[in-house]
C-alpha cells in the first residue's frame, strides 16, 4: 500500500492484496497511466521481490475484471469507450459476486456470457 500511495493519495483498499486506485490527474506526472502501472509494478518486483497484476480501465469492475484476466503478473487496460466490446464475449461467472448459484440460475435463462 505504501508503494501504491506514492503513485496515488486516492487508494481503496478491498483485501490484503487488492486495491483500487484512482491515477485520474496523475497522467502528466508519469507519462500515461499505463507508464505509471509499469512503474509501480516494477516497484513491487523490485522492492517486495512479488509479482502484481494490473487492470487498467473508467470503472472498477473493468479493471478488476481485467486484473484476473491478465494473472498472473500481468498488465491489460480497458480503453474508454471499449469496456462493452471487453466485456460482451466472456462468460458470466467473470463478474464479481456470480458464482456457481447465479451461473446456474442464469444459465437456466440462456445466460452464458456477459453480453
Amino acid at each position: 500500500m505504501a508503494i501504491l500511495a506514492d503513485f496515488s493519495p486516492s487508494l481503496e483498499p478491498v483485501g490484503l492484496d487488492e486495491v483500487y486506485l484512482d491515477a485520474t490527474g496523475f497522467e502528466s506526472i508519469y507519462g500515461s497511466i499505463w507508464q505509471m502501472a509499469v512503474m509501480i509494478k516494477q516497484r513491487i518486483k523490485d522492492e517486495l521481490e512479488l509479482c502484481s497484476s494490473v487492470g487498467i480501465a473508467s470503472c472498477k469492475v473493468v479493471a478488476k475484471i481485467a486484473a484476473e484476466l491478465s494473472k498472473p503478473d500481468g498488465l491489460l487496460e480497458i480503453t474508454p469507450g471499449e469496456e462493452r466490446s471487453f466485456l460482451a464475449p466472456l462468460p458470466v461467472t467473470k463478474l464479481p459476486g456470480v458464482g456457481k448459484k447465479t451461473e446456474k440460475i442464469l444459465s437456466g435463462l440462456g445466460i452464458d456470457t456477459i453480453a
